[in-house]
């Protein structure tokens, strides 16, 4: 038997980025996310440059009569806390947290 070894599992799943900010992010996604979980989103007009975010909230929608999950993502360095812009809104398209 061969020791153990450790190491780093990465999955790549395709998403929809509905919206961006500064400091936040919202796709769809055909998977769920774990709150809390660091990701890295690449963007296409952003030749090789990936965006590190962190998993604010995980939901599933029904799209088009397919299960999807909505993903808010915060990736910014502003002020505001993770989960409000700049102008201490939610992002755009997203229920505020009652």
């Amino acid at each position: 038997m061969l020791p153990s070894l450790d190491g780093v599992l990465r999955v790549l799943r395709d998403v929809v980025v509905q919206s961006a900010t500064h400091e936040h992010m919202v796709v769809i996604s055909r998977h769920p996310s774990v709150l809390g979980e660091l990701v890295s989103v690449q963007l296409p007009h952003d030749e090789g440059a990936d965006v590190t975010a962190r998993v604010l909230e995980s939901h599933p929608i029904v799209l088009d009569g397919s299960v999807r999950y909505l993903l808010r993502l915060h990736h910014g360095n502003g002020a505001g806390s993770p989960g409000q812009d700049k102008d201490n809104q939610p992002p755009r398209g997203i229920p505020a947290n009652d």
